[in-house]
């Protein structure tokens, strides 16, 4: 049965190493899609989707936060899960980045204020 194995791995190997390989300049950016280009409930959903996106977003509601407070109120998510969730929501738009120069300088994450208010 090992054989078998190994001479499917060595006929899987010879075809993958038939593909042609695409140049650089071939290749075409990976952009998000635009909210008008999709329909908006997709769009949330997609922006949404995640594992810590809505326990991040329901403990900003009320006020900005540092990282630590939210690694000490989201449990189970780790630093380098909080901050590449919150990068990902401030780059779809729903939350914003503010830095302060003070003696220690320190970052808070808000909700957008455009997206406090209720539009319906």
């Amino acid at each position: 049965m090992a054989s078998w194995r190994c001479r499917d791995l060595r006929r899987f190997a010879s075809s993958v190493s038939e593909v042609p390989q695409r140049s650089p300049e071939d290749r075409q950016p990976v952009t998000r899609r635009k909210e008008e280009e999709i329909p908006r409930a997709t769009w949330t959903l997609s922006v949404l989707y995640g594992k810590w996106k809505l326990k991040v977003l329901v403990e900003m509601r009320d006020r900005p936060v540092r990282i630590s407070e939210l690694q000490r109120n989201v449990a189970g998510a780790t630093k380098k899960m909080l901050i590449d969730t919150l990068h990902a929501l401030e780059a779809d738009g729903i939350v914003e980045r503010k830095e302060f120069e003070a003696a220690v300088r320190h970052v808070e994450y808000g909700i957008m204020p455009s997206l406090r208010e209720p539009t319906c």
